[in-house]
């Protein structure tokens, strides 16, 4: 799924809703989807996680450059591992996770199979539904107002 098909659909979704709405952006890279879905909806919260260090500081860079420090902010978490309950609920959890398979990564465009990590590509965690059935984002959608999208790609 293309990230503005993704982060049209959550606009679209929650673009009425002015109760201020929490975003929880898993595997957010460089931020992309997450700093995408707060710049088209000035009244949310969004929380970036991945579990690379380097990429957050890279999501850190993206969130000033673009002025959403107050809104906008970044947590290592692995996307397979619960998020801690202090983080409390959020009303929508997107997702961009890694879902090339290992053996068409030598075969990607060079400008994308040398400069983007391995573990931002490598959809090892998501090939047999591994990704889909761990329990990442279980509890921490807000009974009463999430929304939840599946996109799958076979």
């Amino acid at each position: 799924m293309d990230t503005e098909v993704l982060v049209d659909a959550v606009r679209d979704v929650f673009r009425d809703n002015l109760d201020g709405i929490r975003v929880l952006d898993m595997c957010a890279g460089t931020g992309c989807v997450g700093l995408a879905i707060a710049a088209n909806l000035p009244f949310c919260r969004v929380l970036l996680a991945d579990k690379s260090q380097e990429a957050l500081k890279i999501s850190r860079s993206n969130t000033m450059k673009n002025n959403l420090t107050r809104r906008v902010t970044s947590i290592e978490l692995d996307a397979l591992e619960a998020p801690p309950m202090l983080l409390g609920l959020f009303d929508i959890i997107v997702c961009n996770p890694p879902y090339i398979p290992t053996d068409d990564l030598k075969e990607l465009d060079p400008s994308v199979r040398e400069f983007e990590p391995a573990m931002a590509l490598d959809g090892v965690a998501c090939r047999d539904g591994v990704f889909a059935d761990s329990s990442a984002g279980e509890g921490v959608g807000h009974p009463s107002r999430s929304a939840a999208m599946r996109v799958c790609r076979s």
